[in-house]
């Protein structure tokens, strides 16, 4: 974070996702993101015999499309808001959720070690002060050679982001040093999203702290309406460009 940044403030979890899980669900980025991610899955090799690890899963959102994607598959998540991690045991059965602080690791956690063959960290580094030391940990969860995914936000920070607590936004260089000092080895670092990721989130940076409000609890009709038509717009983003506001980093653990 540059020294002329706000810094943002410490979010309670607990009630961002008794708030926001069903917005969050809704989100086109939300959206957006499961669509890279489940692709990248499916390109790493993500199978019947794989096992999936969701660090930082939020209310499960993520988990429950990517076991319909990927219905042989086994998946832990691990969150560390009860309220999160209660949501995504009733939108996840059958993945085991571990509500657990991310780093550092408890002793529940560490059972994972070299467990998964794919791990994801998906708009998670940007909320914690030392992110190297949390993909540490995350990468103690994979086995040798295994894949992780990583998206963290570009762009400029909204009122929003503020609010959840956003400490940083990230450039592609960034992503990718963050990743490589935590001892794993990027395959690939790109930006996504141009125009219409970039374009909803300008959107958002437009509506400022009145978008909390918008999108409390159950969405109003307006959120629907605006959040449904960018997730019919988000497919026709260009995958790699330089301008997009998703970083998607692409990594192994050696």
């Amino acid at each position: 974070m540059a020294e002329n940044e706000p810094a943002a403030p410490d979010t309670d979890w607990e009630t961002h996702w008794r708030h926001y899980a069903r917005s969050t669900d809704l989100n086109p980025g939300q959206h957006y993101r499961r669509h890279l991610i489940g692709t990248l899955l499916s390109a790493t090799g993500a199978g019947t015999d794989s096992r999936i690890l969701d660090a930082g899963c939020g209310s499960g959102d993520l988990i429950r499309v990517m076991k319909a994607r990927f219905p042989g598959a086994e998946f832990c998540g691990i969150e560390p808001s009860a309220e999160g991690a209660a949501a995504s045991r009733v939108l996840c059965p059958g993945a085991r959720i571990i509500q657990s602080g991310l780093s550092p690791m408890t002793e529940e956690v560490r059972e994972l070690g070299n467990w998964a063959t794919h791990a994801i960290c998906s708009e998670v580094l940007e909320h914690v002060e030392d992110p190297v030391a949390l993909l540490k940990d995350v990468a103690r969860c994979l086995k040798p050679g295994g894949t992780l995914i990583v998206t963290v936000p570009a762009g400029p920070r909204t009122a929003f982001d503020l609010q959840i607590g956003h400490l940083r936004h990230y450039t592609r260089n960034l992503a990718k040093e963050t990743v490589r000092a935590a001892g794993l080895s990027p395959v690939r670092t790109w930006t996504a999203g141009f125009p219409f990721f970039n374009i909803y989130r300008i959107t958002v940076l437009l509506r400022g702290r009145r978008l909390a409000n918008d999108v409390l609890g159950e969405p109003g009709m307006l959120a629907r309406v605006v959040m449904a038509g960018f997730r019919l717009l988000m497919p026709l983003n260009l995958r790699a460009t330089p301008f997009g506001w998703q970083i998607v980093v692409l990594a192994r653990k050696p």
